[in-house]
């Protein structure tokens, strides 16, 4: 039982890694420069941070299932 949660967890995390890649990617297309990844402060992480002229946007990526 326990092998079985830690492979969901595993595919979870690798399904959220290839979301946070997609988003980076279509960020990039739109000209963004990508100024962190995985951004970890003292109480949590940000997924992405990017900027574009004087935008800087702070991302959280969210995967869902359909």
């Amino acid at each position: 039982m326990d092998s079985e949660k830690k492979q969901r967890g595993k595919i979870a995390y690798l399904d959220g890694v290839a979301a946070e890649s997609q988003v980076l990617k279509d960020y990039k297309w739109h000209g963004y420069k990508i100024r962190f990844q995985r951004w970890r402060g003292p109480s949590r992480e940000i997924d992405l941070v990017v900027s574009k002229d004087d935008i800087l946007v702070f991302v959280e990526v969210k995967k869902s299932s359909i």
